[in-house]
């Protein structure tokens, strides 16, 4: 918790109690020393008057009254507002400084430039409409404004991408305690949402058009399942998986230099285990001088394409560690664009291969609950630390479904299920 931090309580009189939220106790004024000091209780802390000595709002719109550009800089420290569920409430802009960027903006006779510097991504789908620029910039140390002025005033090309997206609503970012992004539909890989910035955003001062992608191939053979996502992408099995090139062809339609980070992504179509619907696979930064095209090279491991199939088998299958990772046979598409959301070159690559035989429930001996392909409403949890896992309705909720695909009962007359609750373990037999 940043020790810099504070809370104000206003009681019904009109006073405010200051409250350090590092330690959570409330500032006194200390007997005899008369030090402001954290030390007491709410009902013992001190109560203060709030008296205004100056406007900040009144002196920006004072500031920018003759100005033909305004600059306004908001966004946290890396002390404070920086931890959620702690002193990070929320993804929009804290009030005060909502309320400095419209009051600048509205004084500004010309343009008004918002630049956001944060530890983590906003939604700001407001404050962007009414900004005739937007720049963002992490925390960069001491030569920060010296780098944003060279950046502002054309001296230096922009040349960053945003690593996270930038939701147009906080809802669409999800909750910060879930955890299963595939379920909830959490990421730019998985969410159907328009963000306000997407994942690999980022302007120059020059237009890059994108004219084409070529690939070295147009249909490749699935490979073989992997324990690992690691062997998958070749890291630990020479022949785990194959390669494509595509080939991404850019051109500077501008007349400054462009310094173009061109990125390429994986977009799989509906496949019978969800797969992320976009996937950044592989990247290059080229420098083009104006009117220059370049074709760019960029590999992509098949591995890439791979997801969890429990399923699967890579060899050393069991009912308790069920499982492989597995590239699904399919037709994908291999596309490039200025960012996630913007694509406007794709190829098709057709992905063949056979889906896994199913597993015979004879062979297994047990099918562990969490050995499923799809569920809704519920969660994992340890039947024992040493006994495996069980299924639960989630939290809040009063039902919940899983579902186990290839399953193969030849020769089983009758499917024992094992349900616990508080009493114990208990079993339920169905013909």
């Amino acid at each position: 918790m940043a020790q810099e931090s504070f809370r104000f309580h206003r009681h019904s009189d009109a006073t405010v109690s200051i409250q350090h939220l590092g330690s959570r106790k409330w500032l006194r004024v200390q007997a005899g020393s008369h030090l402001l000091v954290a030390e007491a209780e709410l009902e013992q802390a001190e109560r203060f008057v709030t008296r205004v000595i100056s406007s900040g709002t009144a002196a920006v719109a004072a500031a920018c009254s003759d100005a033909q550009v305004s600059i306004v800089a908001v966004g946290n420290d890396p002390h404070l507002l920086g931890r959620e569920t702690e002193d990070r409430p929320n993804l929009a802009l804290p009030q005060t400084f909502a309320e400095i960027w419209r009051t600048a903006a509205a004084a500004t006779s010309g343009a008004s430039v918002l630049a956001v510097v944060s530890s983590y991504p906003y939604a700001i789908p407001a404050e962007a409409a009414a900004a005739d620029a937007v720049l963002w910039t992490s925390h960069g140390g001491q030569e920060l404004g010296p780098g944003l002025v060279d950046v502002l005033s054309g001296d230096v090309e922009p040349s960053g991408r945003l690593q996270q997206t930038w939701w147009a609503r906080e809802a669409d970012a999800g909750d910060v305690l879930e955890y299963d992004v595939v379920q909830a539909q959490m990421t730019y890989r998985y969410s159907p949402a328009q963000p306000l910035y997407a994942f690999g955003h980022g302007l120059t001062y020059s237009t890059v058009a994108y004219e084409g992608v070529e690939l070295s191939t147009t249909a490749v053979e699935s490979p073989g399942p992997t324990l690992t996502h690691a062997a998958a992408l070749g890291g630990e099995a020479a022949d785990a998986t194959g390669e494509v090139i595509a080939t991404v062809h850019v051109r500077n339609t501008g007349d400054r230099v462009a310094h173009e980070l061109v990125a390429l992504y994986a977009l799989a179509p509906e496949l019978p285990i969800v797969a992320p619907r976009t996937r950044l696979a592989a990247w290059a930064r080229v420098t083009l001088l104006p009117g220059e095209a370049r074709s760019v090279h960029l590999a992509v491991s098949l591995g890439l394409l791979a997801v969890w199939d429990v399923a699967a088998d890579a060899g050393s299958r069991t009912a308790a560690t069920p499982g492989a990772y597995r590239v699904q046979p399919g037709t994908y598409e291999l596309a490039s664009g200025p960012s996630a959301a913007d694509l406007p070159v794709r190829a098709d690559l057709r992905v063949t291969g056979a889906a896994p035989a199913a597993r015979r429930l004879s062979d297994l001996g047990a099918l562990e609950a969490h050995g499923f392909h799809r569920s809704s409403d519920v969660v994992t949890s340890d039947r024992t630390p040493l006994l495996g896992s069980v299924v639960e309705v989630a939290p809040g909720s009063v039902q919940g479904w899983v579902r186990y695909d290839g399953l193969d009962f030849t020769g089983a007359s009758a499917l024992t299920i094992e349900v616990a609750d508080r009493g114990g373990i208990g079993r339920a037999n169905v013909a």
